[in-house]
């Protein structure tokens, strides 16, 4: 079992390599770890405030569409190793890895009586590992990464709580305490949908019935009012109380109301959708499993595995609903609900697979076997990674190559005129991360951003006043102002 065991685990790390590693040592991110990340350097670098980050002097001066939390913690990183492009891959890296091992954690507190199925703790995290959205998402320096970690670990309290034989003791009450904390963190993270877990002490209660409704309900106001409670401490800061009230006008109402129009979809089930595709694989194996069970006649999965499959099922599915509230739907809001799914699958097939492995212990030539094409495929995984380190994503590899080329000409945190039409997201965030230059629709700058094959701007009399520096690009044409014109 040991043998098989340390397979699985060798398996997960390549799979773990092979689809993070790439990412991780490669140029190029989502737009929005790539403002994270720029906010999260500025904060470490005494620009802008923890309540008033800073992304550009001309673009999002001061930030308001998320809480900061997540730019505070990643600062710190920013603080230790100085302004490099890697950090905040690092602070990615981290906090994938402590989901794992989070996962990991719980599998083995759920089944502490049961060595055999507690050793099967890399079934949950190859579960998790096998969703696509797991390893885009954790690479890209989203929120949804470490609110997953904050959500989880408060989840992990209550059912401690709830498991426990005696809960009116000190240290029980502890963890709810903390879980609300944790709860709370969430909702810094994140904002309202780190509120999740708070569903768990009911969905508890309807799964198993070991407390009476109206105690469920009472622990439940206890928790809620010790997030409320903390929430209203924050306030007191004239700072935190500003923040909230840029935020709310900026992200959550706009949300709620439709004006926001990025990643809107045409149905609420969207996510629901997102999630079944995503999750189909380990949905299709299960599903195989449990069919071969009832065929062969064989035991299906215990009343007790059911439960507490159902459980996690449910705790997922309680941070999946509410996003259907908003038409804003992307897959990777799913992120800090998967691990919870992952159990769950894990859970009702973990039987199964332990006499799976049963069975195959006998056979060597299938272990040497697979041993050998796990090695192979371990070895390319790092070769390819190791071959990606400082390449460009071919996603924005034309973008950033002309950007990088036009940041080596101005100085560093420069004030850029521009006159084109439509400059994206992208632009700014990749100007403000990788040079501190922030871009600005004028033209009384010291260096002047066109378009290429613009011909209509901008006016010749201003153009006059630039002498065109080549520089290869592709996109771009930078110009300098003239020294006549300076003065």
């Amino acid at each position: 079992m040991k043998k098989i065991s340390l397979f699985f685990w060798v398996l997960n790390l390549a799979l773990f390599l092979f689809f993070f590693l790439p990412n991780l040592v490669r140029h190029g991110m989502f737009i929005d770890g790539l403002w994270y990340a720029t906010l999260s350097r500025n904060l470490a670098e005494g620009t802008g405030t923890f309540w008033q980050p800073h992304l550009t002097e001309t673009f999002f001066s001061a930030f308001y569409s998320h809480p900061p939390l997540l730019f505070g913690l990643q600062s710190i990183l920013f603080a230790v190793f100085g302004d490099h492009l890697f950090v905040e891959r690092i602070y990615c890296l981290l906090i994938a890895l402590l989901t794992i091992y989070s996962i990991h954690y719980f599998w083995r507190y759920l089944f502490r009586d049961n060595s055999k199925i507690q050793a099967l703790s890399f079934l949950p995290i190859l579960f998790w590992l096998s969703n696509e959205t797991v390893y885009f998402g954790y690479v890209n320096n989203l929120m949804e990464g470490t609110l997953g970690l904050f959500t989880f670990w408060a989840v992990f309290l209550l059912y401690r709580y709830s498991e426990a034989s005696e809960t009116n003791n000190l240290k029980s009450w502890g963890w709810l305490l903390v879980s609300g904390v944790l709860i709370l963190l969430a909702i810094l993270t994140k904002g309202l949908v780190g509120l999740f877990p708070l569903a768990f002490l009911g969905i508890y209660w309807l799964v198993y019935r070991r407390i009476s409704f109206s105690w469920m309900f009472l622990l439940s106001i206890f928790l809620s009012g010790v997030v409320t409670i903390g929430f209203w401490l924050i306030l007191q800061n004239p700072a935190a109380h500003l923040y909230l009230d840029g935020y709310l006008d900026i992200q959550l109402s706009h949300a709620l109301s439709g004006e926001s129009k990025e990643n809107l979809r045409t149905t609420r089930f969207h996510i629901l959708k997102m999630l079944v595709e995503r999750s189909l694989p380990v949905i299709i194996l299960v599903v195989m499993l449990l069919i071969y069970q009832f065929q062969k006649k064989k035991a299906l999965p215990p009343p007790a595995s059911w439960k507490m499959a159902l459980l996690f099922i449910l705790v997922g599915l309680s941070g999946t609903l509410p996003i259907m509230i908003t038409l804003k739907q992307v897959s990777y809001y799913l992120l800090p609900v998967l691990p919870f799914y992952s159990l769950g699958f894990a859970i009702l097939v973990a039987p199964f697979v332990l006499g799976l492995f049963d069975n195959l212990q006998g056979s060597q030539l299938y272990q040497k076997l697979s041993w050998t094409i796990l090695a192979i495929f371990l070895v390319y995984t790092i070769g390819y990674g190791i071959s990606q380190v400082g390449k460009i994503d071919k996603r924005d590899r034309q973008l950033l190559t002309d950007i990088m080329l036009v940041g080596k000409q101005v100085p560093e945190g420069s004030i850029i005129s521009h006159q084109i039409k439509e400059v994206g997201d992208m632009t700014y965030g990749y100007f403000a991360r990788y040079y501190h230059i922030s871009l600005e629709s004028s033209s009384n700058r010291p260096f002047l951003l066109l378009e290429k094959g613009d011909s209509g701007l901008p006016q010749l009399d201003v153009l006059n006043q630039y002498q065109y520096i080549p520089l290869g690009t592709e996109r771009f044409n930078l110009y300098q102002l003239k020294e006549e014109s300076v003065h």
